[in-house]
């Protein structure tokens, strides 16, 4: 519903041995996250985590969350 979001959506079933490895580089070295639950939803601001949201969550939430970090 929103215009100009960038939003990831990544399938791990589907990533191969090469595809995860570098997830994994990415989820633990730049987020400083990990794989411990899924869905996992990681609000990236100017290359910063600011709020990780672990389990499913209400288009309400997320777009709570993301109004919050919204630059006008």
């Amino acid at each position: 519903k929103e215009e100009d979001v960038a939003l990831s959506y990544i399938d791990m079933d589907k990533l191969n041995d090469s595809e995860m490895s570098e997830l994994a580089t990415l989820v633990n070295g730049k987020l400083n996250g990990d794989f411990g639950a899924t869905p996992t939803t990681y609000f990236v601001v100017e290359g910063k985590v600011e709020k990780v949201l672990v389990g499913a969550a209400s288009y309400e939430e997320l777009s709570e969350e993301y109004n919050k970090y919204i630059v006008e």
